[in-house]
């Protein structure tokens, strides 16, 4: 065993001073110079996804406001439309309440009903009378 000892000093003293450190330095220096490359690249990703996604999130705030800008002009609509139902509604009924006699007392509405039909017949009686 002692022999094994001394050969292995020998040999790595021997390899030593012919440059086998420089070998194991040059090994050493390229993984730190790799390390730093990664590092670099590393924080350019970081870089890159952090604007990535403060450009998503502006994107997000906007689609919201014209979401919201959206809602409110169909809000709109739907009052407008309700509005010109309930004004429809109001000059249908003042189309069925409408005269077509001009000049008399008793003003008839365009539909006819029993109840206009006895008016009618009171209102030959009253013009024959006079």
């Amino acid at each position: 065993m002692d022999y094994l000892t001394i050969i292995a000093s020998a040999f790595c003293s021997i390899v030593g001073a012919l440059g086998g450190g420089g070998i194991i330095y040059y090994k050493q220096t390229r993984r730190m110079k790799e390390a730093e490359v990664e590092a670099k690249q590393s924080d350019e990703w970081k870089k890159l996804y952090e604007k990535s996604d403060e450009d998503s999130r502006e994107k997000d705030r906007k689609i919201d406001a014209l979401y919201t800008e959206r809602q409110q002009m169909y809000n709109q609509l739907i009052e407008r439309d309700s509005i010109i139902a309930k004004k429809d509604i109001v000059i249908e009924r003042l189309r069925f309440t409408r005269c077509d006699v001009n000049g008399c007392k008793r003003r008839r509405p365009p539909r006819e009903y029993e109840i206009y039909d006895t008016l009618d017949k009171d209102n030959e009686k009253d013009s024959t009378a006079v």
